[in-house]
């Protein structure tokens, strides 16, 4: 015989028995607790080591182990774990060693040896390696594998059949992963000897009666063998049976299991029925949602099927719900059953309709629709289902949808983790509320004009019974439905209802205030269809929500209205001035909940972000711009009622209220970015009229640059965007500013945020001017610098660049008195930024970044010229893909400027630079002449807009003195660039030129 073939004696096994005892002693020790951790751990490496020393010995060592029932019982069982976990990458034929044909021969008779071990934790190890080694080698090295395990499972019984089973149904599931074409050819080959095999034990077990109470031991092998056979079956019918025809035992298998699920009751003991009908549950979904191909399947067992899903979902007495471990599973696979036919139901409908359209998009979670049944069955199934639409959905809400009583105690205990899960909104086929809902969307997707107001008078009868559950539910499931229900649904005929009922009482009881947050909750998925006039009068409702009680239950309702109200911030049809009467008692409603009541950090973020985008909305609104006035009378501003200083002090509690961690610095970033809203909605009125406001956001852009807190690492992208926003609106340069910049050298010396830290020090540069500079001068230059000899990308090179040259403009146009130093002290950079462009190091590969940077370091060495011929062969290079006047003029003043002062260069390279230089000045003459008039009307727009009692970013409240722009802003008159006459420095290169020797090179 073939030794590649299990025989029934088993070929000598090479390891001696010492080298075994060895193995065991060693799988002892690495057992071991009572010994120090280390002892253990060089036990395990000791296994590792003989894996690398004896990789051709190593499995059948550990199986000779498993089989030697004098070993201690956990040694055996650590022996096939390691052996099931090596198997793979010892078994294929690449891996190092290559076991030859004698050792994978004593690997399967010991296997096999292994399938009959009494101890059910080692069979179980032992029949996954069984598993893996089918599929590699079957049926090539082990062709008689499947029929020597029908045969041990059709001579054994008791015990012995359960391991044989076992080792049968992973040797079936490991066979059906394959997806060849040959290897699903050969798994549908044995569909029929092995379900003619299972089919008449799985009969068996369900004619036997039920044992007595005395034989539980009889009841259970008869439950396992149930499970086993069970599985080995619904493995072949969704991956190996291809046509019922063919395979006559899968068609009685199907038919009996059709017939079992119609008796009532089952002749199953009351411990088994739970785990049959989830077994037949999930068969008829594997077979729906993967073999509807399978010839003869719809048109036999789709009628049938349907029903008895069904007539169990609508059978409320079964079982009651309570929980989700106390829910029947199979409930969720019936329900999956049902959600898939529904939406083919829809698509086989939609079909009908268009005719020969083909191109009708599936639905979702449903596979393609195979029309293997006959239209006629479809319309059956169809009416059908919509004739049990309207029970099905109350057994549905009654059921699964309605809130638990661990639901119930969460919502009193923590109403913030109720909330996130539910706006998690994130549905799991796994459970029976998902299901639920899934389903109620597909039933009601297929007859919206019927289902729709069906669960909308359910909600209604419901609440008015004070059935405030069963309410609650349907207000859920048309929320989830809202896609489906949107068009035949009116959401303004039943606000009015609402605001004059349930949103109109100060609920006090449970049952009042989980309506009233489904309400809310459920108005915010249909905000589109609540028209201004609406809005109006919802406004103040959800304004009163959210400040609601103090105690725990009314939180739910405030975060379920701060949800609502979310919602409609960000519409469209917002109106500002609508909601600017409810903008100051909202923040403060809203910090109230951040500060006293909410205690995560995710519902304070929520919070914040709410506030956020309020001010962002509204932020056009006096609230931001209005003087302190005492005792206004406006609800909630504390003692002085100065509202914007209330609403600083609850920010400034917020930001530093929290212990330093990472959780806490969350919220912080979200403060960050409402100061950043604040400042950018009131502009520089706001600052001017309230100092306080970037006093604290200075104070904290201190904390979080600080290194000593600890911050940094979280908060300085956001700590420097708000400071960014403070220097950009900010209407004069103060000393708390001038402080802070002590911090910027370090963090630039970092590295970190590159981008925003070069932007401050530009906003430092136009607002401090000279009194920044002969403070801060000195240290900027010498960061600068040390960054240009680090290894940095090409933006950051001419971010770099950049600077400098912004530096250069502003200072100069700021003060004269500094233009000197200024030039001075940043003259290593420049030469650093020459060097990066030219030379040997850093080059610029791309040509439009290249010509960039090219830019910046010309208006940069402005008024120097280039230290190196080799930047006027970049700036010549760049000069095509440059199109702006000033820049185009910034290289040819370099250009112009070297060949005044070179004693010898290029004649080429001249002529070329000279020609640049003519083009400019020809570019600057019709520019001048051509734009004189649109200057002069654009002067005059600008001119009349700074006049106006509003600034170009539409703020109202701010004087013209407030919009007019600083006097050290760069522009047209004052930039250096703009007024070098480049004609000037064009005849004097002229003259330089002519002064060159008669042998110049060409």
């Amino acid at each position: 015989m073939d030794s590649t073939v299990v025989s029934a004696s088993p070929p000598v096994w090479r390891v001696s028995p010492s080298v075994r005892d060895a193995v065991h002693r060693t799988l002892l020790a690495a057992l071991d607790q009572s010994v120090a951790r280390s002892v253990s751990a060089a036990a395990e490496r000791e296994l590792n080591a003989f894996e690398e020393r004896q990789p051709d010995v190593f499995l059948s060592t550990l199986l000779g182990v498993v089989n030697w029932s004098e070993a201690d019982a956990t040694a055996r069982w650590l022996a096939a774990v390691c052996a099931k976990n090596a198997f793979v990458r010892l078994w294929q034929r690449r891996a190092h060693g290559n076991l030859g044909e004698e050792e994978r021969a004593v690997v399967r008779q010991l296997v096999w040896d292994g399938v009959q071990v009494r101890d059910a934790g080692i069979a179980a190890q032992i029949g996954l390696l069984l598993g893996q080694l089918a599929r590699f080698d079957y049926p090539q090295e082990w062709p008689d594998l499947v029929q020597r395990l029908l045969a041990a499972v059709q001579t054994s019984e008791g015990s012995r059949l359960l391991r044989w089973l076992e080792a049968l149904h992973q040797v079936v599931k490991a066979l059906a992963v394959r997806r060849t074409v040959q290897s699903r050819a050969q798994f549908a080959d044995i569909s029929e000897p092995v379900l003619a095999t299972v089919v008449p034990l799985w009969r068996a077990c369900m004619e036997r009666p039920p044992a007595s109470r005395r034989h539980r031991i009889e009841d259970a092998q008869r439950a396992a063998l149930l499970n086993e056979t069970f599985k080995v079956a619904r493995r072949m019918l969704a991956h190996g049976v291809q046509d019922l025809d063919a395979v006559p035992s899968a068609a009685a298998f199907l038919d009996a299991l059709t017939a079992a699920s119609l008796k009532t009751p089952l002749p199953l003991s009351s411990e088994m029925v739970p785990r049959w009908m989830y077994l037949s549950a999930k068969t008829w979904y594997g077979c729906f949602e993967r073999r509807r191909d399978m010839a003869g399947l719809l048109e036999r067992f789709l009628w049938p099927w349907t029903n008895i899903a069904l007539r169990r979902l609508l059978n409320v007495e079964d079982v009651a719900a309570s929980t989700d471990e106390d829910e029947p599973a199979d409930a969720v696979h019936r329900m999956r059953f049902l959600r898939d036919l529904a939406y083919d139901v829809k698509q086989a409908t939609d079909e009908q309709v268009d005719g020969d359209c083909t191109t009708k998009g599936t639905y979702p979670s449903s596979p393609a629709l195979i029309t293997t049944a006959s239209p006629e069955l479809w319309q059956r199934v169809s009416d059908t289902l919509h004739g049990a639409a309207e029970p099905l959905i109350h057994a549905l809400l009654q059921r699964f949808i309605a809130l638990r009583e661990d639901e119930l105690a969460l919502l009193q205990s923590d109403p913030e983790e109720l909330l996130r899960i539910e706006e998690d909104g994130e549905w799991d086929d796994d459970l029976p509320r998902s299901m639920a809902e899934q389903l109620v969307q597909a039933l009601v997707s297929c007859w919206p004009d019927h289902l729709t107001p069906f669960l909308l008078q359910v909600a209604a009868a419901r609440a008015a019974a004070n059935d405030w559950l069963q309410g609650d539910a349907a207000y859920r499931a048309i929320g989830r439905c809202a896609f489906e229900v949107y068009d035949w649904v009116d959401m303004r005929q039943w606000l009015t209802p609402w605001l004059e009922g349930v949103l109109s009482v100060s609920a006090t009881a449970l049952p009042q205030r989980v309506i009233q947050a489904r309400v809310v909750i459920l108005l915010s998925q249909f905000v589109q269809q609540i028209g201004r006039v609406e809005r109006r009068q919802l406004y103040p409702v959800l304004v009163r929500l959210l400040q609601g009680a103090n105690d725990v239950e009314a939180l739910f309702v405030a975060l379920s209205a701060a949800r609502a109200l979310a919602a409609f911030v960000t519409d469209l049809e917002f109106y500002e001035e609508d909601y600017a009467p409810y903008l100051e008692v909202t923040l403060q409603a809203v910090f109230a909940l951040i500060g006293q009541r909410a205690q995560e950090t995710e519902t304070r973020l929520r919070l914040l972000d709410l506030a956020s985008l309020l001010l962002e909305r509204c932020g056009q609104c006096e609230y931001l711009l209005e003087a302190p006035v005492a005792g206004n009378g406006r609800p909630g501003n504390g003692a002085g009622g100065d509202g914007i200083a209330h609403l600083l002090h609850l920010l400034r509690d917020l930001f530093g209220m929290s212990a330093a961690d990472g959780g806490d610095h969350l919220v912080r970033c979200q403060v960050a970015a409402l100061m950043c809203r604040m400042l950018a909605a009131g502009g520089s009125a706001l600052q001017r009229r309230r100092p306080e406001l970037p006093q604290l956001a200075l104070s904290m852009v201190a904390y979080a640059t600080a290194p000593e807190h600890g911050a940094m690492v979280y908060l300085l992208e956001d700590a420097l965007e708000l400071w960014s926003c403070v220097m950009q609106y900010a209407p004069e340069y103060t000393p708390d500013m001038h402080a802070l910049f002590q911090g910027v050298p370090t963090v630039l010396a970092h590295g970190e945020c590159l981008q925003q830290v070069l932007a401050l020090i530009e906003a430092y540069a136009a607002v401090g001017g000279a009194v920044w500079w002969q403070a801060y001068g000195a240290s900027v230059a010498a960061c600068l610098a040390s960054l240009l000899d680090a290894d940095l990308r090409d933006r950051a090179l001419t971010a770099i660049a950049d600077v400098v040259a912004v530096l250069l403009r502003d200072l100069t146009a700021a003060a004269a008195a500094v233009a000197g130093e200024c030039a001075r002290v940043l003259a290593p950079v420049l030469d650093r930024m020459s060097a990066a462009l030219c030379g040997d190091g850093t080059v610029v590969a791309a040509r439009s970044t290249r010509a960039a940077y090219a830019v910046c370091v010309a208006r940069a060495l402005f008024p120097r010229p280039p230290p190196d011929e080799r930047l006027i062969a970049a700036y010549l290079d760049a000069a095509p893909v440059i199109f702006s006047t000033v820049n185009r003029k910034a290289l040819a003043l370099q250009c112009a400027m070297y060949y005044a002062s070179a004693p010898v260069a290029d004649v080429l390279r001249y002529q070329r630079a000279m020609a640049l230089v003519q083009e400019v000045v020809q570019e600057e003459r019709e520019e001048v002449q051509f734009g004189a008039a649109g200057c002069a009307a654009g002067e005059e727009e600008q001119r009349r807009l700074f006049t106006a009692n509003v600034d170009g970013n539409g703020h109202t409240g701010e004087t013209a003195a407030e919009t007019a722009p600083r006097p050290w802003s760069v522009n047209a008159e004052n930039d250096p660039i703009a007024q070098a006459d480049l004609g000037h420095w064009a005849a004097l290169a002229a003259q330089r030129r002519a002064e060159w020797p008669s042998g110049a090179p060409a």
